[in-house]
């Protein structure tokens, strides 16, 4: 990559950053907690605990991976889906699967609005354990490309709509990296029609050594899986 080539992507990045802190800035300024759920730690707890999940009707496929391992997907058919009815894919976040809060709920919104749902989940985050030493990290966008790739083949007749909660822990520049490395090799427009990445701000750097303080680790080691 030439120098020109880095100085447009720095800019790049750099511009994204900012828009993502000026939007930060805006939810932290417009955001009003009920009074009765004082601190982040209780407005956390609480829908995790108490809200009321639907329970979609999922069917498992497992892949098998080019290099000899396998990952499983959830899918839930669209109601009364027609045959180029869009598909909803939701890569889901760190400690998450389609058990989650918000993949439930997703994935039956998607099945009421009449779009397919699928919820690839990364290496042993399925429940069995896989068979070579490699587990989901971080903005794994290599094992994205492949789902996302094989999704479409399957899918050609449709459209993909395409939710990223696997970033929501990653530093904006990584989220920046991760979408530039789909942008290059399988984000068309004329198959991908939509893409999201839903999260809470936070950047996982940063706010590394707060995760470590005693009280964030018996919160972390006993919360329902929430990535």
């Amino acid at each position: 990559m030439s120098t020109t080539d880095d100085t447009q992507h720095s800019r790049d990045a750099a511009r994204v950053a900012a828009a993502l802190e000026a939007q930060a800035a805006v939810l932290d300024a417009n955001y009003r907690a009920p009074f009765w759920l004082p601190g982040a730690h209780i407005q956390t707890i609480v829908p995790a605990l108490f809200a009321r999940l639907p329970s979609p009707t999922y069917r498992r496929e497992r892949w098998d991976t080019p290099d000899g391992d396998f990952i499983e997907v959830d899918w839930v058919d669209g109601k009364n889906a027609g045959p180029n009815a869009p598909l909803f894919v939701l890569f889901h976040g760190l400690e998450g699967g389609s058990g989650s809060h918000y993949a439930r709920s997703l994935a039956a919104a998607a099945h009421a609005r009449g779009w397919h749902a699928a919820i690839p989940h990364f290496r042993s985050c399925s429940g069995p354990l896989n068979l070579l030493p490699r587990f989901y990290h971080l903005a794994d966008s290599a094992e994205v490309d492949w789902v996302l790739r094989r999704l479409a083949a399957r899918h050609a007749d449709g459209t993909i709509e395409l939710v990223l909660a696997n970033l929501s822990d990653a530093p904006r520049e990584v989220q920046f990296e991760f979408g530039q490395a789909l942008r290059a090799t399988c984000l068309d427009e004329s198959t991908v029609a939509g893409l999201r990445e839903p999260h809470a701000p936070w950047n996982l750097l940063s706010g590394e050594p707060l995760t470590l303080r005693p009280f964030a680790c018996v919160m972390a080691s006993s919360r329902p899986a929430a990535g």
